[in-house]
């Protein structure tokens, strides 16, 4: 067999150098799978070449299509960085599992020799000392070529390759997806697809453009993209503020600084309606405790998506908007505290983009259809 010509995309197939299975195993594969599912774990690579599985796939593929009633079998998607490290992957899986024969052994040793394997490492592998395996190899080509990669250097069971576990065709798509966005920022340990998700989520925000100090007008309206810690504005000139801070743990501070802005810049008995996580929502109600009044909590529900809360395993489907004001608060009008999103929200701006209907309806239940638009002047105050 020889060995692949690309190193970055697997060849299928050429990670198959053990044994295909005889008639008889396959038969004995075929009936266990009938019977109690695939146990073992498909493994394929960031391209979605099958690496170790090969014949689970094949007899999961034929029962199904005689009707058999299967669960979705795992697949671990693995990030490999050579063609070398998908052959060391699948010889250590394969080596685990089956007892060789003394031809079958040989078989796969001269062709591990042939890929540019040092003896000790092929012995390594393969549990056999280095005298066993010199006998085995007996008329292979003798010395080591430029790319054997030996028992001192970088060896598949001394790193673990980046491995994202799926248990679907959808989800195997996906983590392929994400490693190949992620790439070198992908974890050092197995994980699944929806904290590699989360992964790739923060990295999108960092990616995103800081507040740059623009400012952008309009007939009625004035857009300033500025961090609220460094935005000039007026001390008592803002009639409300609407904000979306970020909720993770480094964001929860901001919402400290956040209170003391609004109480410097909104016109006395103006409101704040701030966003909020649940993880942390004790911290940031006192946060926003520090320099204004609590005056309500409105439920953002959304009806077509929701969000998984990991930490306390929690599908988040709706978003604390929490009220408060600068001072004592006169209301003119009533207010829902329920606002239910009728669109998605859309992310062709911001990972964390918010949905524009419900920024809206606050803005209508908040704002006194009285005031001329010369004195209401609302506000989106930006953390940065």
């Amino acid at each position: 067999m020889t060995a692949p010509k690309r190193a970055g995309r697997a060849v299928p197939g050429s990670y198959q150098i053990f044994p295909v299975h005889s008639p008889d195993e396959f038969a004995g594969l075929i009936g266990s799978i009938r019977s109690r599912g695939v146990l073992v774990p498909i493994v394929v690579d960031q391209h979605g070449t099958i690496i170790d599985g090969h014949h689970r796939k094949r007899a999961y593929d034929e029962l199904i299509a005689e009707g058999v009633k299967l669960s979705p079998y795992e697949r671990k998607v693995v990030k490999f960085a050579s063609d070398d490290d998908r052959l060391a992957y699948a010889v250590s899986l394969n080596e685990r599992r089956r007892q060789l024969t003394l031809e079958q052994r040989k078989k796969v040793a001269r062709t591990l020799r042939q890929r540019g394997w040092s003896y000790r490492r092929v012995a390594d592998e393969l549990g056999a000392g280095s005298s066993t395996i010199k006998r085995d190899l007996a008329g292979v080509p003798d010395g080591t070529p430029d790319r054997v990669t030996g028992r001192d250097g970088r060896h598949y069971a001394a790193v673990q390759p980046p491995t994202v576990s799926a248990f679907s065709d959808k989800d195997e798509k996906r983590a392929v997806a994400l490693i190949d966005e992620l790439g070198d920022d992908l974890p050092r340990r197995e994980t699944t697809v929806g904290r590699l998700e989360k992964r790739a989520k923060k990295q999108r925000v960092r990616q995103s453009a800081p507040p740059d100090g623009s400012t952008h007008k309009g007939p009625r309206w004035r857009l300033d993209c500025e961090d609220m810690r460094e935005w000039k504005v007026r001390a008592n000139s803002v009639d409300l503020i609407v904000t979306d801070p970020p909720y993770e743990k480094a964001g929860v501070p901001l919402y400290r600084d956040l209170s003391a802005f609004a109480a410097r810049r909104l016109k006395p008995g103006g409101l704040l309606f701030a966003y909020a996580g649940l993880l942390d929502f004790d911290q940031i109600m006192d946060h926003l405790r520090s320099d204004m009044q609590y005056v309500a909590m409105i439920i953002f529900l959304r009806t077509t998506r929701q969000s998984p809360i990991y930490p306390i395993k929690v599908d988040g489907r709706f978003r604390p908007i929490l009220v408060f004001s600068n001072g004592k608060y006169t209301p003119t009008r009533w207010m829902n505290d329920v606002i239910v999103a009728r669109a998605g929200p859309e992310k062709e701006s911001h990972p964390w983009q918010q949905s524009v209907d419900p920024l809206l309806q606050l803005l209508d239940v908040a704002s006194d259809p009285a005031t001329s638009s010369a004195t209401r002047s609302p506000a989106r105050a930006r953390p940065g």
